[in-house]
């Protein structure tokens, strides 16, 4: 592993140790909001769950099965209610990331900084259209990622059923598996458009502004940093099922921060190696 990944995370909590304060105040807006998208989110997916295999079951009486459109219309219902924080929470989201970075390179924090305002940064110096605009270009090319992500999956479902005895443990095996690799594929393929928002940022203080360009740059660091990279989001996979344990409040009290400033500070490591500007 090279040495670079250890003194990244080193520095981060070094700085995050320097400003409790500022930090906590900083995410508490976004996670809080995560927390409460994500506890109604898991509720409606379980509550959904559990109504999908009531209907299936044989011994289930007709009268009171979930139809398909009332099982749509738990979906809507969250993405009607749910969006519009969806969407603001990723507005704070873009803020903090850049708040995040200067923070990293200038290694210090004003002692007159607000982390409450700070954590609004994307309305400020003429970022927020730009980076609506980005933000839906990005949305686009995730959708094109899970598209093909979905079709690689498909077709292997549909090879490990067709090449096996078609009863229902091998179904749902092959559905299970499918689920796997979609969610395998179109993760490693959103890696590569993971630093868009960060890149675009520093294209802009040098008012080189491009989406096609910020992507390019992405798809360069992430194919040169990988494995790395995917070790990173690796590690912290125990601290998210803690978090969640937990029911979000380690997030809120640490670990967001911690990614973050972990995360902005490997963009910051790729950068200088791809000699972005």
């Amino acid at each position: 592993m090279d040495n670079h990944y250890y003194m990244i995370k080193a520095k981060a909590k070094q700085l995050l140790a320097k400003q409790q304060p500022y930090y906590i105040s900083l995410t508490a807006l976004a996670n809080i909001g995560f927390i409460i998208i994500r506890f109604v989110s898991t509720i409606i997916l379980m509550t959904t769950f559990f109504q999908i295999v009531q209907a299936s079951t044989a011994y289930y009486y007709v009268g009171n099965s979930l139809t398909t459109p009332s099982i749509f219309n738990y979906f809507v219902g969250f993405l009607f209610f749910g969006s519009p924080g969806l969407i603001f929470v990723s507005w704070l989201n873009r803020g903090m990331d850049i708040k995040f970075l200067e923070w990293y390179r200038k290694e210090t924090v004003s002692d007159k900084a607000s982390g409450i305002k700070d954590s609004f940064a994307l309305f400020s110096h003429n970022r927020f259209f730009p980076y609506t605009i980005l933000s839906i270009l990005v949305l686009i090319t995730k959708m094109i990622t899970a598209g093909i992500a979905g079709l690689i999956a498909t077709w292997m479902t549909l090879f490990i059923a067709l090449f096996n005895s078609l009863d229902s443990t091998t179904n749902f095996f092959a559905a299970f598996l499918g689920a796997i690799i979609f969610w395998v594929i179109k993760s490693l393929l959103d890696l590569f458009i993971s630093q868009v928002y960060l890149i675009y940022y520093d294209l802009m203080s040098q008012n080189k502004a491009s989406f096609a360009l910020a992507l390019a740059k992405s798809l360069s660091m992430i194919s040169k940093n990988l494995t790395t990279y995917i070790w990173l989001n690796m590690s912290f996979i125990g601290w998210n099922i803690l978090d969640f344990c937990c029911f979000g409040i380690l997030r809120l009290a640490w670990l967001d921060a911690y990614m973050r400033m972990t995360y902005v500070g490997f963009y910051d490591y790729m950068k200088e190696r791809e000699s972005i500007g």
